[in-house]
């Protein structure tokens, strides 16, 4: 079954860099009311202020002494609102996980990367952006509920997991990156084909990488470590990676960037895809971040 994942708002608001909140910080120490002391047991501690009851419009104190008390006590939690399902999508999301919203400024230009496996990519484009103030990367979306990227990523950025039937629905994708108020979708070993629909929502802000100098290995079918024994098979000297925006056909939308690598003679299929992998990790960052400053 698919999910809809979301962190904690908090939680999320701790990873931005324009929402910095210092962690491990102690905190100051608590106050004891002499209104709860009945409640809990005060703390011996020099380090306790004396006791006093709290101000009739300040009490903070009072009720942070209150609810302490009642967990000491075993009061039972109050119980949690139901999550509410997805009127019109429910058979593509689990339903048991709310909706956060990320706060960012006006300015900041938000995007969604679309992930099917480990996620190398996905990392370094979290990790790149977090470190540029003018672009964020709010939202992870998988059609696999078993991807590595998901485990890897999960302090890092929240996730959408959707089912194949989700993935094939433009309408559903479209209404959702709009919910997340998405600029920009990054397409980082993301294994199904882009619907129509939200390429013409998104007509020049789906960007791509394909692990070979485009347009040779590439269409239908060529991914991954296909694109490999392809090159190795007809004895290429040089791969490379091609940066592209997404259209309505496999792997042939405007180029916006390709950088090569030499290959040898000796170089293995499993050596040439650690060798493109290597000059993915370098430049798909940077290229992104590039292109969506130009577009402004």
């Amino acid at each position: 079954m698919s999910v809809l994942y979301k962190n904690n708002l908090t939680n999320t608001i701790q990873k931005r860099a324009q929402y910095p909140i210092q962690k491990n910080k102690r905190s100051a120490p608590k106050k004891i009311c002499a209104i709860c002391e009945n409640l809990r047991e005060p703390q011996k501690s020099a380090a306790i202020p004396t006791k006093k009851i709290c101000e009739k419009n300040k009490r903070s104190a009072h009720k942070k002494d209150l609810r302490n008390s009642r967990k000491s006590a075993g009061t039972p939690k109050r119980a949690q609102r139901p999550h509410q399902k997805n009127p019109r999508y429910p058979k593509y999301l689990r339903e048991n996980h709310r909706i956060n919203l990320i706060f960012t400024p006006m300015n900041t230009k938000r995007i969604a990367i679309f992930a099917s496996g480990s996620g190398s990519n996905a990392i370094k484009l979290i990790e790149h952006f977090d470190k540029v103030p003018e672009i964020n990367a709010v939202l992870l979306l998988t059609n696999n509920e078993n991807a590595g990227v998901l485990e890897k990523t999960e302090d890092l950025i929240d996730h959408a997991v959707i089912n194949n039937d989700g993935a094939n629905d433009g309408s559903f994708l479209t209404e959702l990156m709009h919910e997340e108020r998405i600029d920009y979708i990054v397409l980082a070993g993301y294994l199904r084909k882009i619907p129509n629909e939200l390429i013409k929502a998104f007509p020049r802000q789906i960007i791509n990488i394909h692990p070979s100098l485009l347009p040779k290995y590439g269409g239908k079918g060529m991914y991954g470590m296909k694109v490999h024994q392809a090159v190795l098979a007809n004895k290429e000297t040089e791969s490379g990676i091609t940066i592209h925006l997404v259209n309505e056909i496999y792997d042939e939308g405007e180029i916006l960037a390709q950088h090569k690598v030499n290959l040898s003679s000796k170089d293995s299929a499993e050596t040439i895809q650690k060798k493109v992998l290597e000059i993915e990790h370098k430049n798909f960052s940077k290229e992104v971040e590039n292109y969506i400053r130009k577009q402004g």
